[in-house]
């Protein structure tokens, strides 16, 4: 994918419209990143799992895609190509997959890369209007299924879930502390 021109905004048409400004939003931040892990030599997809397993430690493919709202043949993918380079290794339990040292190096790059595209969006924002920020997204999130079920034929499996990276951290959190007292 292409980086899109920076200058060009909304269809001013549609100034007033989210969804053509979320639209374009997300369109721009794939694309800008997409460019900036590929420095790394990792797609996308391959940034996104790095991060998320640096942050929670292991995962089966299931939570992967839960936490990043995509389908499951696209983690598949993207770790077998994770798995090609030497950045993660599956645990052998639950069909897990942890970073290996090098990914856990990579890791470090990409949560920089992360952090400074993350304090860049969002300059000039104060605290108060980035924590309100959140929690606007986070009910757009929960508006979404919704959505989602716009033209969706009766029946029909609803799309995979967006279920929220933090969601799924506390979650797995939770898990490993039932795990950590069982074991005690």
């Amino acid at each position: 994918m292409t980086a899109l021109p920076a200058s060009k905004s909304p269809d001013p048409q549609f100034d007033n419209a989210v969804m053509s400004r979320l639209s374009w939003l997300g369109a721009h931040l794939v694309a800008s990143a997409t460019a900036t892990y590929g420095r790394l030599g990792l797609g996308f997809p391959e940034a996104r799992i790095v991060f998320l397993l640096g942050r929670a430690g292991e995962l089966n493919g299931v939570r992967i895609s839960e936490a990043l709202g995509v389908d499951r043949g696209g983690v598949s993918r993207a770790l077998k190509s994770l798995t090609a380079a030497g950045l993660i290794c599956r645990s052998g339990r639950y069909h897990r997959v942890r970073l290996t040292p090098e990914g856990v190096a990579i890791f470090s790059e990409v949560a920089g890369i992360t952090a400074q595209r993350e304090q860049l969006i969002l300059a000039g924002f104060s605290s108060k209007e980035q924590t309100d920020l959140v929690g606007l997204l986070d009910r757009l999130l929960a508006n979404f299924p919704q959505v989602a079920r716009l033209g969706q034929a009766d029946g029909e499996p609803l799309l995979p879930s967006a279920m929220p990276c933090e969601e799924v951290l506390n979650a797995e959190r939770e898990r490993r502390r039932g795990r950590d007292t069982r074991e005690a």
